[in-house]
């Protein structure tokens, strides 16, 4: 369970735990549930958010280093395609 749904569920059980006195009860533990998996639900949003980012920088990142070597190469007068590899026996 994590942090977030602890406290959640923390809230919740304390306002079931004032009794009959408070008013809305009820009311109170659906909006704590609802603002739980809201939470959650961002959470997990921003970590999909995150992790796509990450794919994309390192792809740009591999292409630039790529582009970077190949130009070296060029510029060295060296081949920048792979060797054709000959066949094994």
């Amino acid at each position: 369970m994590s942090l977030l749904q602890h406290s959640a569920a923390a809230a919740a059980l304390g306002l079931l735990l004032a009794g009959p006195a408070s008013a809305g009860v009820g009311e109170a533990v659906e909006s704590a549930a609802s603002a739980a998996s809201s939470g959650l639900h961002k959470a997990q949003n921003a970590v999909v958010h995150a992790a796509k980012k990450t794919a994309s920088a390192v792809e740009h990142g591999a292409q630039a280093a790529g582009n970077a070597v190949s130009g070296v190469a060029k510029k060295a007068g060296l081949p920048t395609e792979p060797a054709a590899s000959s066949p094994s026996r």
